[in-house]
């Protein structure tokens, strides 16, 4: 089984978080869970068929409406703290379903 968004979510792969801080200091579990709730950004991985459709400069029958608004498979995209669904599927514990109007930006390179 593999995840895949419906609907107008985008699924969202966020980087794991370290379990020992900077400083060397071992974070305990529920912290580090705490933390990676609160990442703001992450690798896109699929988009729901439903994302972006309708939104203004979305009108093209001939160009997927997330195209139009900038948003690809594999872009960096940053998005509203604590916004989403995890995934509770084991092995993608790292992948969250966003909204696609709770995605704020584009990461570029």
């Amino acid at each position: 089984m593999k995840p895949s968004p419906v609907g107008h979510y985008v699924l969202v792969e966020t980087p794991p978080k370290e379990e020992t801080s900077k400083g060397g200091i071992i974070m305990p579990t529920d912290l580090v869970d705490k933390e990676a709730r609160a990442t703001e950004q992450g690798k896109v991985i699929s988009i729901g068929p439903c994302a972006y459709v309708g939104w203004a400069g979305c009108e093209s029958p001939d160009t997927p409406a997330h195209s139009q608004w900038g948003i690809e498979v594999g872009d960096w995209v940053e998005f509203r703290k604590y916004e989403g669904k995890d995934c509770v599927l084991e092995g993608y514990e790292q992948y969250r379903y966003i909204p696609d109007t709770h995605i704020v930006g584009k990461i570029e390179e």
